[in-house]
């Protein structure tokens, strides 16, 4: 005697459930991206630089007292004068010896920048500008981050706004 063979068949048909919870994604999806995007850099935002992950320096993103451009330098080695005709800068850091090369980082009109950088296809600088909150501008290659942080408080201290 043959076994009787099962027939299993799956509807295609989108249900009310379906439909509530794929627009209820959509619209929460929707909400968090303006959210992200379209929030104000506030007066007081921060633009801190970490290499291999600590915090080498962190900066005012506008300061009215200072000319933008400004530049943060990171030296593979020791400190040279190479680059002060072209980026006029106070903000020398020596001994990256993580870094392919030397890297610089731009903060103008709010926003900042990799200008010069080693990498593979310059991935870093390839990236673009960003002015906005906690979305970070990283150079994997060269163990380099550098993200805005908003003017608000918080809290707790050991929680980064």
């Amino acid at each position: 005697m043959e076994k009787a063979k099962r027939e299993v068949h799956f509807s295609l048909k989108w249900g009310k459930l379906d439909i509530i919870v794929t627009l209820l994604t959509l619209l929460i999806g929707i909400f968090l991206s303006v959210f992200i995007f379209f929030m104000p850099v506030e007066e007081g935002s921060l633009v801190s630089v970490y290499y291999n992950g600590d915090e080498l320096i962190s900066l005012p993103l506008r300061d009215e007292s200072v000319n933008d451009p400004r530049y943060i330098i990171l030296f593979k080695g020791e400190i040279t004068s190479e680059y002060d005709d072209e980026y006029k800068t106070e903000y020398k850091f020596a001994d990256c010896s993580l870094l392919i090369e030397d890297l610089i980082i731009e903060i103008d009109n709010g926003g900042i920048t990799i200008v010069k950088e080693t990498s593979p296809n310059h991935i870093c600088s390839a990236q673009g500008t960003i002015s906005r909150p906690n979305i970070p501008l990283t150079c994997a290659p060269n163990y380099v981050m550098v993200i805005i942080h908003s003017a608000a408080i918080s809290e707790n201290p050991e929680i980064p706004v």
